[in-house]
């Protein structure tokens, strides 16, 4: 019943605006100790340790989602604290997935990162179907931003090229799934003509990190499936953005080139590096296929 009430309450305040309140309603009930009352009753659902009624535990669950619908910090900030519930974590996702918080970019960055360790960890502890979960709500979240996607490439920290060896498959995989977001695109405004030079930049970095890490493996091929994966999906997210180059003054292209010839023993020759990545992913058709129009895309 009292669950039930708070529903009620947050149905009954969405409507009404409060300015000058120091506190929302949902951050007083935080401040008061709701979810962290949530949190143990799902912790006992999970761990099977004086579980709940499952009524109970279902109005924790919806109360638990109501409050990270209304409030994206109170979302994440849980999800971070109470990072190895899967209930939690879950209800996280759902809610975010059901709005990726476009007005909030910062917090948008916020949720990619979390978003990875939680994926991390899902790996780590055998947890396919919250991997799963995981990772089509980062598909949301870089289908609501191309500088989000950006973003993530862009930090070290989430490279699959740096950092520990044991991660580097999980790397892959993520990295991918923001490139699939970029590969998607259908239409880039000219607002965000300065954001695709930027994601350009960066996919194009990518490439030719692959392309040299490939060649230090001296002619075998890739250690898996998923480094494959992340080498097409790169490559398919650079043509889609050159195709996308619809701006005044097209520079996507002319971008490319720079930084493809300033890749290492390129010698100035922007196909080259394309060359030679063909070369080191020989055993992989699709790295073909997805170089062939870059490449035509150079040429003219």
């Amino acid at each position: 019943q009292f669950f039930q009430q708070v529903l009620v309450h947050f149905r009954a305040v969405s409507c009404v605006a409060s300015p000058d309140d120091r506190a929302t309603p949902e951050e007083e009930l935080v401040a008061l100790g709701l979810v962290d009352s949530l949190v143990e009753l799902l912790q006992r659902a999970e761990t099977k340790e004086a579980p709940p009624p499952p009524e109970v535990t279902k109005a924790a669950k919806d109360t638990l989602g109501s409050l990270f619908q209304r409030n994206g910090h109170i979302c994440l900030f849980t999800m971070e604290h109470y990072y190895d519930l899967e209930l939690v974590v879950s209800q996280g996702c759902e809610c975010i997935m059901d709005d990726p918080l476009r007005a909030y970019p910062d917090l948008q960055r916020q949720a990619v990162t979390l978003l990875a360790t939680s994926y991390h960890r899902a790996v780590t502890g055998g947890k396919r179907a919250l991997q799963s979960l995981v990772l089509q709500c980062l598909g949301v979240l870089f289908d609501a931003s191309l500088e989000l996607c950006g973003f993530f490439l862009g930090a070290e920290d989430q490279s699959p090229f740096a950092g520990a060896a044991e991660n580097q498959e999980q790397q892959f995989v993520l990295c991918a799934q923001a490139c699939s977001s970029i590969a998607h695109l259908t239409h880039i405004p000219s607002s965000q003509a300065t954001t695709a030079r930027n994601a350009m930049k960066i996919l194009t970095q990518l490439a030719v990190k692959a392309q040299v890490a490939a060649a230090s493996r001296n002619g075998d091929p890739p250690r898996s499936r998923k480094e494959e994966d992340f080498v097409v999906s790169v490559l398919a997210a650079m043509v889609e953005l050159c195709r996308n180059d619809n701006f005044a003054e097209p520079y996507l292209v002319p971008e490319v080139r720079e930084a493809l010839a300033q890749a290492p023993e390129a010698d100035g020759d922007p196909t080259s590096a394309l060359f030679r990545l063909m070369e080191c992913y020989r055993h992989a058709d699709r790295v073909a296929q997805k170089c062939d129009p870059l490449l035509s895309l150079l040429l003219e």
